[in-house]
């Protein structure tokens, strides 16, 4: 059955993960059913290693499983591993805290999702479900207006999988346990994303329909892809290329999310919304648990010399080495 374009989807989405908890029928998403799924996918390492389907938060759900079955203490525990802020009684996308309610992004656990499926679904077919977070506004998302975080569970709590602005398709892959994502917005190609092992990475672009597009700065890093232009070489003490990173649902020349630039003796974190380019010396980070730990509390885990992940009290999302050019001047140091 072939999907309606994302960008149709999407202002249907936005309206109905404003709905909240509603007693719409728990229907299975078209692309991303449990009763079908293959095998999993490998384990993730450390201490964010997956729990057996008999144990973790998850060890007494049963599919299908409504949001509205949820505990406040299930929610809040879900809510703060997809890296939101509890405000009052409600919990928030935005990380600015005080924001009005114009500037608020009002998150939810709700069904339907913003894809119009369950919010509560076993992505891999592991017996263990993921939970889809939704949040609304364009002070968080910009013009989609919408935006997700998927969150998995470990042995000890939740992991946030994958966190982008924009509305998810999934589309099952042969050989994979776990399902290409697609990153729905405005526009006609989309980010395409696919699991690497541990985390969704950068599939190139596709058009809603499964026909391949091409999206500037965002190249295939799965097996199959071609050499990137240039070879990215890692320098300074934690071992990353020089430049900027976004987040890798994010455009590069549009980034949705904080950057992160690197030069090897320096290091800055930038917003968009209220962009600083004040440096911060490298100095001597250490590293624990396979994470650099900065001088100013925060902690850069590398993934690749062109990928990381960056975590300041929450765990971020993996990000993307962009080329320089491609990143809006007025976001670049200086």
């Amino acid at each position: 059955m072939r999907h309606p374009p994302l960008s149709v989807l999407l202002p249907l989405a936005a309206v109905l993960a404003a709905c909240g908890d509603g007693a719409a029928d728990n229907a299975a998403a078209p692309d991303a059913t449990s009763s079908n799924a293959p095998k999993p996918a490998a384990a993730a390492a450390d201490t964010n290693a997956a729990a057996p389907a008999d144990s973790g938060p998850t060890a007494n759900w049963h599919l299908p499983m409504r949001a509205a079955q949820l505990s406040a203490a299930e929610r809040d525990a879900i809510f703060r591993a997809a890296g939101l802020h509890k405000r009052g009684g409600h919990w928030d996308a935005s990380d600015e805290p005080g924001n009005s309610p114009a500037d608020s992004c009002p998150a939810e656990i709700a069904d339907p999702s913003v894809d119009e499926g369950p919010a509560i679904r076993d992505l891999d077919g592991d017996g263990r479900p993921e939970v889809i977070v939704t949040s609304t506004g364009m002070a968080c998302h910009g013009m989609s207006g919408v935006g997700f975080a998927i969150v998995t569970p470990t042995q000890t709590g939740w992991r946030r999988l994958f966190q982008a602005s924009g509305s998810p398709l999934f589309r099952r892959r042969a050989g994979s346990a776990w399902p290409d994502l697609i990153v729905g917005g405005p526009g006609t190609c989309f980010p395409r994303f696919r699991w690497n092992g541990r985390d969704y990475g950068p599939a190139g672009g596709d058009d809603g329909e499964g026909h391949a597009c091409t999206i500037p700065g965002m190249e295939d890093e799965t097996p199959a892809a071609a050499p990137p232009r240039q070879a990215a070489r890692p320098i300074g003490p934690l071992g990353l290329a020089a430049g900027y990173f976004v987040e890798e649902a994010s455009r590069c020349d549009r980034p949705s999310g904080m950057i992160y630039y690197y030069d090897g003796r320096r290091y800055a974190v930038i917003f968009p919304s209220t962009p600083d380019t004040t440096l911060s010396p490298v100095g001597r980070p250490q590293r624990e648990h396979g994470r650099w730990q900065m001088d100013d509390g925060s902690q850069v885990e590398v993934l690749s010399p062109t990928r990381m992940r960056f975590t300041y009290e929450e765990t971020g999302p993996p990000m993307r080495l962009c080329p320089t050019e491609e990143i809006p001047a007025r976001l670049r140091v200086r």
